[in-house]
């Protein structure tokens, strides 16, 4: 289990899982109970993320190769289960990390990565619907980026956990990026998410004094780091996605405790 969103009104979550042979996507409700399967389809699913309306997920294979050899897709799936499709110009992106945004009335993935022709690790983003895919940023500032979280002014926060030999959080703005100074270091693949109003970076990862789980808030405005999770959150020891539903203030995370288990959490925001 290494990631998960919610539905964009915050009342289920679709997570990721592994088997012997495949990669799952499967769906809970907001109370404890069964998950069902959404489609077993996928080899490495790295990271998923829902349209603006929740009939579509999106989700990043890493185990994905196709006849040219290019690695790692995005696919569409259909939220209530079903086939996914390759959204084939996203093939060779190795995606990891994924956002969704709404960009002149229509649903847009912005994605980390690295580029198929030149191998630069950077972010990137394509209509939903599919279409030709588009440099964000990329070059030397990033070395592995995962989760991505976009504004509504079109920055773009990135996750950068192997960064310089340490973890890397970036703020990138009309293509440039700007390192923030993060006092912790980051989970793997390291979630972010926005608030509903924007104001706040909630961030995935681990304690600096005893390397258990966390979640660390940034103010946009203050530039201020603040831990924000609980014993709940704190008695798992490895940091796993993050995201926000599309329409509430709801968050989804995903831990793993010392035995081993991963476990999704349901967390109400700001």
């Amino acid at each position: 289990m290494k990631n998960s969103t919610p539905s964009p009104d915050g009342t289920s979550v679709y997570f990721t899982g592994y088997g012997d042979e495949a990669g799952s996507v499967y769906k809970v409700g907001e109370m404890p109970g069964e998950p069902t399967i959404v489609s077993a389809a996928f080899v490495l699913p790295m990271d998923l993320i829902t349209s603006t309306n929740g009939d579509t997920l999106f989700v990043a294979d890493v185990g994905y190769e196709n006849e040219a050899g290019l690695d790692g897709v995005i696919y569409r799936v259909a939220s209530a289960g079903g086939v996914p499709e390759a959204m084939e110009t996203t093939a060779g992106y190795d995606a990891r990390g994924l956002d969704l945004v709404v960009e002149q009335g229509e649903d847009v993935l912005y994605f980390s990565g690295k580029h198929p022709m030149t191998g630069a690790a950077g972010v990137f983003k394509s209509n939903a619907a599919g279409g030709v895919v588009t440099v964000v940023a990329e070059g030397d500032a990033f070395a592995d980026p995962s989760g991505i979280a976009v504004t509504a002014g079109g920055d773009v926060f990135v996750a950068d956990t192997v960064a310089t030999g340490r973890s890397g959080l970036y703020r990138v703005t009309a293509g440039a990026a700007e390192r923030l100074e993060i006092p912790y270091a980051l989970g793997y693949p390291a979630g972010l998410a926005l608030s509903q109003d924007g104001n706040t970076l909630f961030i995935s990862a681990q304690n600096t004094t005893n390397g258990n789980a966390t979640v660390v808030t940034y103010g946009l405005a203050d530039g201020l780091f603040a831990e924000r999770a609980n014993d709940v959150i704190g008695a798992n020891l490895e940091a796993g996605g993050l995201h926000r539903g599309q329409a509430s203030a709801r968050f989804s995370w995903c831990g793993t405790d010392d035995a081993g288990a991963g476990s999704v959490f349901l967390l109400i925001g700001q």
